[in-house]
C-alpha cells in the first residue's frame, strides 16, 4: 500500500490516502488531466480514500519510521502531486477527467 499524505491549502488540514498501487496510477492519470484547480476544491472530490488526519497522527506515524508520498493541493501553480510533472492549467473552472464542475459541484456529500 502506498500512503499519501496530503497537505490543504498551506496546512490548513492534513489527510492520509491509502491506496494500491493501481489506485495511485489511476490518481495519477486523474491529476493530469485536471485545469482550474483552486483551493474550494475539496481534497475528497480529487481523492476520494482521503481521511483527515491530525498533526499528532502524522507525527506518530513519522516517529514509527513510515514513509509517504506526498501531494499539495490549493491553487493551480502550486499544486502537486509526487510522481507526476504536471503543471495544472489556470481554468476559470475546475476540471478533472474532461469534466467541467461548477462550484457548487466541488464539495462532494
Amino acid at each position: 500500500m502506498i500512503k499519501l499524505l496530503i497537505d490543504e491549502e498551506y496546512g490548513y488540514r492534513t489527510w492520509i490516502a491509502e491506496l494500491t498501487q493501481d489506485e495511485y496510477a489511476q490518481l495519477l492519470t486523474r491529476w493530469e488531466t485536471m485545469r482550474g484547480m483552486s483551493c474550494l476544491v475539496a481534497v475528497r472530490l480529487v481523492i476520494p480514500q482521503a481521511v483527515e488526519i491530525s498533526d499528532e497522527e502524522i507525527c506518530k506515524m513519522y516517529d514509527k519510521g513510515e514513509t509517504f508520498y506526498r501531494c499539495h493541493m490549493h491553487e493551480d501553480d502550486d499544486s502537486y502531486l509526487e510522481g507526476s510533472n504536471y503543471t495544472i492549467p489556470k481554468d476559470t473552472h475546475f476540471w478533472m477527467e474532461g469534466r467541467k464542475y461548477e462550484e457548487s459541484e466541488y464539495w462532494p456529500n
